[in-house]
């Protein structure tokens, strides 16, 4: 949950910053979002680089972005998402094909139209947005919930019981960013890096794509999320210590009174698996956290994320 409507704004920001620099894998792209004639929904989708596509255009959008032999595609990154704005006229149709939607009509009899959105707008939506919604209170919801038990393959009870358990995602999820839960956060990374890797390194990038950011804008409050959840992955084995050592060599090498701070936090965080596992090859890393140097041990493979921070 975000404290106010700019907190969240900034937030879409910073991931529209994101996409821009890093890019969205093809594999999940093109990126939908269809949303309703909301102004609202429409002003934050504009703070992410977007394009607006009309709805009859969704099938050929998918169809170019899904065609490999396409000459256009020269990336395996896409650097935008899309918008699709629908009304009325894309949900429903007339039952006579041949008499044009009116929606005036479709109020007095709806029963003279069949729905179409399931066939030809959600196949192509990768988010699905509405503005304002149907408050069921908890009683009745249960009550219902019960009546509908007695035939648990309906649609409906499915579409209740789905309802219910993102609900509970989303509680779960909105606890996360928690300095509590960080913890237990990159440990659940640290499970899904096993089978997906590529999720890991991307996860990675964009939590020192923030640090780099935090410490740009001198913003010590975010600066202390990103430098604990950094050390927890190096903790899980999800980055290199490698990283925590560049991390912490940036932040005493031009030492204030923050990021004196920022460092004593990481290494009471991660010291003692840095101590326990890194042989380190260069004699300044030994005053960092009171480790003999090896002089004979030889560095591991790794990718820096942190170089340029400073």
């Amino acid at each position: 949950m975000y404290s106010s409507v700019a907190a969240a704004k900034s937030s879409v920001i910073s991931a529209g910053e994101e996409i821009e620099s890093l890019g969205l894998p093809s594999e999940i792209c093109p990126l939908v979002f269809v949303i309703t004639a909301s102004s609202g929904a429409q002003e934050i989708l504009k703070l992410l680089p977007h394009t607006f596509v009309d709805s009859s255009r969704l099938s050929e959008l998918f169809r170019m972005a899904k065609d490999v032999a396409q000459p256009t595609l020269t990336s395996k990154m896409v650097f935008q998402v899309y918008g699709c704005v629908v009304t009325s006229k894309d949900m429903v149709e007339h039952i006579d094909s041949t008499t044009p939607f009116d929606k005036a009509d479709y109020y007095a009899h709806p029963e003279n139209y069949s729905p179409v959105f399931h066939e030809k707008i959600a196949p192509y939506a990768s988010v699905i947005g509405k503005s304002g919604g149907v408050y069921i209170p908890p009683f009745k919801l249960a009550r219902r919930m019960k009546e509908l038990e007695k035939d648990k393959s309906s649609v409906e009870y499915q579409r209740l019981t789905w309802d219910a358990l993102r609900k509970s995602i989303n509680d779960l999820v909105n606890k996360m960013p928690s300095p509590g839960f960080t913890a237990v956060f990159a440990a659940l990374v640290a499970v899904v890096n096993t089978k997906f890797p590529e999720v890991g390194e991307l996860l990675l990038r964009r939590i020192v794509l923030q640090l780099k950011r935090a410490f740009k804008n001198n913003d010590k409050a975010q600066l202390l999320a990103a430098v604990k959840f950094i050390t927890h992955l190096v903790n899980q084995q999800v980055a290199h210590e490698i990283i925590a050592l560049e991390l912490l060599t940036v932040l005493l090498e031009n030492p204030t009174d923050d990021s004196v701070e920022v460092a004593i936090g990481f290494v009471t965080e991660c010291g003692s698996m840095l101590q326990d596992h890194s042989y380190f090859y260069q004699a300044p890393f030994r005053g960092i956290v009171g480790v003999s140097w090896h002089p004979f041990a030889k560095p591991a493979a790794h990718r820096s994320c942190i170089a340029g921070l400073s």
